[in-house]
Order: C-alpha cells, then structure tokens, then sequence
C-alpha cells in the first residue's frame, strides 16, 4: 500500500478501521462462543444480551463507523491515485529523456512493445503485449518497483520470440494444417487467425519431437500463451521481405462486427509510434506481396 503522500498513512489508518471493527464485534463474541449443548446455554444468551447497547446507541455507533470507513476508502483511493501518477509521470520522464518511443492512450501508456495500463484506484500496473496480459496485476509503491515489472515483462517477450528459420517453418506447416480442416470458408485458402493460433501450437509441439527422443520432456513449446503468438506473428511480418515467396503468408482484417465477436487479434505491437491494427485471417501471399 502506498505510504505516507501528503500526510496520509493508509497502512496505519487501515489498522485502526479494523481495531474498532473488532471492539464493535466483542459485543457479540460472547453469543457466538456459546455451546448449545450447555445446559447454561439460555441463561448466558440472556446476560449477553444485556451487555448490547441500546438500540439508539447501536444504530448510532454502526452509522458512524460506516461513515469513517467511507471516508477512509475515498481518502485511501484518492491517495493511491495521487501517488501513482506521481510515479508514472517520474517513469514517463525517464523513457522521454532515453529518446524511447512512447505514446499515451486511453488506459495508459504504451513503451516501446509494451503496453502499460494502470488502475489508479489500486496503484497497480499491468504489462501487456498487442493488449494480452504479460504481467498481473501488482501493487506499486516506486519507481524502481514500476522499472522492475517492465523488465520482467520484455523479459517473456525475449524468451518467447522462435528462431527466424523455426518460426517461417512453424508457420508455413501450421497454416498448410488449418487449410486442410478449413470447410466453413467459402474461401478455402483464406484461414481464421485464431485456427491458425491452434495449428501454430501444434506444430510447435511437433517440432520438438522431430530433434527430441518421445520420452524427453517437453519445454516452453507446450505453453505458448497468446501474447507469445502475438509477438512472434509481429516478429514474422517485420521479416516478410526476408521469407522465400513460396512459403510466404500475408494477413487480411476483418468487418468489425468480427473483431467485436473475437475473431481477431491485436498486431503490430513491436513500436509504440506504430497503430494497432487487427487481423482475422491468414492467406498465402500472392507474387509480389
């Protein structure tokens, strides 16, 4: 929790919410301790009942601490607001002044590939890849608490990204697959991004048991998270001028009633200075593409 902005100690403050929680509830421990198995058991119901407040006092002691633990969450919330944009704007200044490609946009900011979006109520941050989860959800108290995630974030991106040979090999065999199970397409070369997603973790697979003997376990190939996909598609469409033509694969977008129901992804994420765009299908290049 953050501490200590403009006077506010939300650690201590929370504290005493709950201390007076528990001597309003001692009340009612004596109740909830008794046996009904004790032959005693009406008799210690009725003295605990005489120790209860009035009901006037009650329901004035229950409204004014409602009241306190209303202020304490605005007054909390705010000061979590307060304080991350403070170390937003410090970690902004930062990258500004590495000459680093950013960009402001609705929920956050996006660095370089990387995607960070805040929730300012909790003073918590999340790094994302093309809008996929990278990091969860965590609490930030500093700076250095804010760099520490970004690099656990490019971290995954690093070890996610595939050879360039393995990933315009997985590719090709991946789309030839979805192609063949493609009997919903009026289109039979025209392939939906997320089957294509499907056959891409196949062959990923496959390809481990092609160098590796059955029994050997298998590695990172068996979990390729979304974002893993996103990134390496965006690492094969900076390189398509580089992939043979006869084994080269070019994106189509969708209407935009697809792309609401799902059916397609978020790419060109490598630059914050480039747009997002949308695809939902996968074809084989034509010459000249």
């Amino acid at each position: 929790m953050p501490e200590n902005t403009d006077g506010f100690n939300e650690t201590q403050s929370f504290k005493e919410i709950q201390k007076e929680a528990k001597s309003l509830s001692k009340w009612f421990e004596n109740i909830a301790k008794i046996k009904t198995s004790d032959p005693q058991a009406l008799v210690q119901l009725d003295k605990a009942l005489q120790t209860l407040p009035d009901d006037a006092e009650f329901i004035h002691l229950y409204q004014a601490y409602k009241d306190k633990v209303r202020s304490f969450i605005t007054t909390a919330r705010q000061n979590r607001a307060n304080n991350i944009k403070r170390l937003i704007s410090a970690y902004i200044r930062d990258k500004q002044q590495s000459g680093q490609a950013i960009r402001e946009f609705v929920k956050g900011w996006r660095i370089g590939p990387l995607e960070l979006q805040i929730d300012f109520d909790q003073a918590m941050i999340s790094f994302r890849y093309n809008q996929e989860i990278l990091t969860k959800w965590q609490s930030v108290g500093s700076v250095e608490d804010i760099q520490k995630a970004e690099v656990a974030a490019l971290t995954l991106l690093e070890k996610a990204a595939l050879p360039p040979d393995l990933l315009t090999r997985v590719f090709w065999e991946a789309y030839l697959e979805a192609r063949k199970r493609n009997s919903r397409s009026l289109d039979q070369s025209l392939v939906a991004i997320n089957e294509f997603y499907r056959e891409v973790r196949i062959a990923l697979v496959r390809s481990r048991f092609e160098t590796k003997k059955p029994h050997v376990k298998l590695d990172r190939f068996v979990e390729f998270p979304k974002y893993a996909f996103l990134y390496n598609l965006d690492l094969y469409r900076a390189m398509t001028s580089q992939i043979p033509a006869e084994i080269k694969l070019a994106w189509q977008t969708g209407s935009m009633r697809e792309v609401n129901k799902g059916n397609g992804v978020v790419v060109n994420g490598l630059n914050a200075a480039n747009e997002y765009k949308f695809i939902c299908y996968v074809k084989q290049a034509q010459e000249g593409n």
